[in-house]
């Protein structure tokens, strides 16, 4: 298993790359950027497959963060008190009036990812979901401009509201309590090697883009 692990971190480490320089070179855009959906999708199915007990108590509760999830994005999109004023673009692919599915899947994952990571800290589920909540703010952080540039949403006025930044720290923390509450998370290291190539690709397009 250890060596299966190498293996996929290498072969993940390769498809990032791969996808920095197809959302960097403008000829490659149009086929590399379409596939966001797919990637977010398969690493998340990849780590959870590494998951030495994972029981349907535990999939029932990813499940429950990620429809919680899409419906906190439909509230905040339809009345904007939430993270701000957004809509959605086509890079995450189908949705239901105006909100892509993808972005439930994509809350469940960084909930899964983040409390997997913030187990190798500390023991303790509040601290625990502090901790991961941290780590989700620190990766949307340098998600948005990268969200803004290819389409996956955009802000009114191009302006990153701060108020983006405080709900996401908070329904971070209420799904992570919930998550710690519900299950006793494991050490992944799948699951943590995904997060920390995805927080990678996303600080290296944040980089390339402000120094653009």
């Amino acid at each position: 298993m250890k060596n299966l692990e190498k293996r996929l971190f290498i072969i993940f480490i390769i498809i990032y790359l791969v996808g920095i320089i197809g959302f960097m070179v403008p000829q490659l855009r149009n086929i590399v950027v379409p596939l966001t959906p797919f990637t977010i999708l398969s690493s998340l199915i990849v780590a959870l497959a590494f998951e030495n007990k994972l029981k349907f108590k535990s999939l029932l509760t990813l499940f429950i963060i990620g429809i919680s999830g899409f419906f906190v994005e439909y509230i905040g999109v339809k009345t904007g008190v939430i993270f701000g004023t957004y809509t959605y673009g086509k890079t995450l692919g189908l949705g239901w009036n105006g909100i892509p599915y993808m972005i439930g899947v994509n809350w469940l994952a960084i909930i899964y990812y983040t409390n997997n990571l913030s187990t190798y800290f500390t023991k303790n589920r509040m601290i625990a979901a502090c901790t991961a909540a941290t780590f989700a703010i620190l990766y949307d952080y340098f998600l948005e401009p990268v969200a803004m540039a290819y389409d996956f949403w955009q802000w009114s006025a191009n302006e990153i509201p701060i108020q983006n930044y405080v709900a996401w720290f908070l329904l971070s923390l209420c799904f992570s309590l919930f998550y710690q509450y519900q299950n006793k998370p494991i050490n992944n290291k799948m699951a943590t090697y995904i997060f920390l190539i995805q927080i990678t690709f996303f600080t290296l397009l944040h980089l390339y883009l402000k120094f653009l």
